[in-house]
């Protein structure tokens, strides 16, 4: 007869993340008969990351996307109904290393996560364990379980690595690593060569300055501001070539 009613019902009010929600939709008459409605995708209202799959002769399939609780609405004609369902996440398929750069300079540090996704990228937080590659950074690296700090030291390049294996993946091992630049740090200590020399009137001397951070590590680009104490005064400087000429005995 002709429809008065619909009603919108499903296998579970409860999945996870990895499964899918069989739908059916349903049309009554006046006399409680009822039969499946054939719908399209613009009947359907459903959550923000997750898709419903309409093939022909199937019922409708919802594919989740985030966790939480979630309506599902379909709307034929003037009628509609809801089906409220809970997501749960699924088992993880990835580790990820989360991080706020991957380039820092010998005064910093950096803040490392290790987390977890299932299929459909919903993440969360493991514990695990954490290494480096190379041996002489691995006191640089500070760890407790879910997270690790790494702090620059010396400049050059080096990994970090995270494994997880536990309930989450079912005891599957995974593994993710994480390359990190150490750059120089600021400017901590100057040296210069020729201390206690002593010149003869128009006798020039390289100083060579070299800068350094708090880690010893040499400061390529620094630039440098130059002052006599003395009676031959600033003018006895040659700044591009760093030497210093005696103008005065």
């Amino acid at each position: 007869g002709e429809p008065v009613d619909l009603q919108l019902i499903a296998d579970d009010n409860n999945i996870t993340a990895d499964e899918t929600l069989v739908l059916n939709v349903l049309q009554f008459d006046s006399r409680g008969n009822s039969g499946p409605v054939v719908t399209f995708s613009s009947d359907w209202v459903i959550p923000e990351g997750s898709a419903i799959e309409l093939i022909p002769e199937q019922s409708p399939r919802w594919i989740p996307g985030p966790i939480g609780r979630f309506n599902i609405s379909v709307s034929v004609d003037e009628y509609n109904d809801t089906w409220e369902v809970n997501v749960s996440r699924g088992a993880a398929q990835n580790l990820f290393i989360e991080h706020d750069g991957v380039s820092i300079t010998a005064d910093e540090v950096l803040d490392l996560t290790m987390v977890v996704a299932d299929q459909r990228d919903n993440r969360w937080v493991v514990n695990g364990t954490w290494s480096t590659i190379e041996n002489e950074s691995s006191s640089w690296l500070t760890q407790d379980g879910a997270t690790a700090t790494f702090e620059g030291n010396s400049v050059g390049s080096y990994t970090v690595r995270a494994i997880y294996s536990g309930p989450d993946n079912g005891n599957v091992m995974m593994m993710d690593e994480l390359t990190i630049q150490v750059t120089s740090g600021d400017i901590a200590q100057i040296s210069l060569s020729g201390h206690d020399s002593d010149l003869l009137t128009g006798e020039s001397l390289e100083l060579l300055p070299v800068a350094k951070d708090l880690d010893g590590n040499i400061i390529t680009d620094a630039t440098f501001n130059w002052s006599v104490d003395g009676q031959s005064g600033n003018a006895a400087i040659d700044v591009l070539n760093a030497t210093f000429t005696a103008l005065v005995r």
